[in-house]
């Protein structure tokens, strides 16, 4: 009986572990869209004002991030 429960305490600890994983990456991803659209209104407000510099500066940041 002592084999059993140190194995279901393991297996506690697993699912522990994937529900904090699933979290992490969940909010990982939310605060990853969150930069992308706010970089997003950056880049239209840039436009508006003719900053071709700058607009050409958040794109380069935008294309370089999004592939890694």
């Amino acid at each position: 009986m002592d084999l059993y429960d140190k194995t279901r305490a393991v297996h506690q600890l697993v699912l522990e572990y994937k529900k904090s994983n699933r979290k992490v990456r969940k909010t990982v991803q939310e605060a990853k869209d969150e930069w992308i659209e706010e970089q997003g209104i950056n880049i239209g407000k840039e436009i508006i004002t003719s900053s071709n510099e700058k607009t050409f500066r958040i794109y380069k940041t935008l294309t370089n991030t999004c592939l890694s």
